[in-house]
């Protein structure tokens, strides 16, 4: 036993039941709906995936719009009502990454891999992603030699630079000295190492989270 849709029909009251074709599109009857002798179908949303793309004589389905703005603008005057999806001229969707919630990473693992002498300056890390956030930065490695150490300086305009002195720790791990420097809340742009001690066979790597 199954359930049915069932109607009242306006003009006279009378409970009618709602009917569907045989592939279950619903049926409405066409003119006066005094009778279904002449019927059209309302068609089952369809969307074929893998093809070739949209069509607009075959593609059928939903279709989500959304407003061309080649300069983005409020579409609505007061706060809390309802405004259309904003596009640029591409069809991008405008949206607004500036969020806490977004966190974007870089990761270099292979940073420096040799030998170092002291007041040698190591490649420029370039933190900026277009966001003024505040970034985690992380360096990790090993070297065979006990006394290596290092420190960070940063920038903003690859001019001037600020060190931070703190030099890692060194840990014997299996017959190398490993060690690990986190920093966090950085505000600077550009970082970079500079080597203080001497160290053979360095491998640096780090990363870094922006949030």
């Amino acid at each position: 036993m199954a359930n049915a849709l069932i109607y009242a029909q306006s003009a006279d009251l009378e409970v009618r039941v709602v009917k569907c074709d045989v592939e279950g599109n619903l049926m409405i009857a066409s003119g006066n709906g005094s009778s279904l002798a002449t019927n059209a179908t309302i068609e089952a949303v369809q969307s074929v995936m893998g093809t070739d793309g949209f069509v607009d004589t075959e593609t059928r389905g939903n279709m989500i719009c959304a407003v061309r703005s080649n300069n983005l603008t409020s579409k609505v005057a007061v706060d809390g009502k309802f405004t259309p999806l904003q596009v640029n001229s591409q069809g991008a969707l405008y949206v607004d990454n500036t969020g806490e919630d977004i966190v974007e990473r870089k990761v270099d693992d292979d940073y420096f891999t040799g030998n170092l002498t002291a007041n040698t300056t190591l490649g420029v890390i370039d933190l900026d992603t277009g966001k003024n956030r505040l970034t985690t930065i992380q360096f990790g490695g090993e070297t065979t030699s006990p006394l290596f150490s290092f420190y960070i300086e940063y920038s903003n305009d690859l001019t001037n630079w600020a060190t931070d002195s703190y030099e890692p720790e060194l840990t014997l791990m299996g017959g190398v000295y490993k060690f690990n420097i986190t920093r966090t809340d950085v505000c600077m742009r550009y970082v970079r190492l500079i080597c203080a001690v001497d160290g053979n066979a360095v491998f640096i790597q780090y990363s870094a989270t922006k949030i």
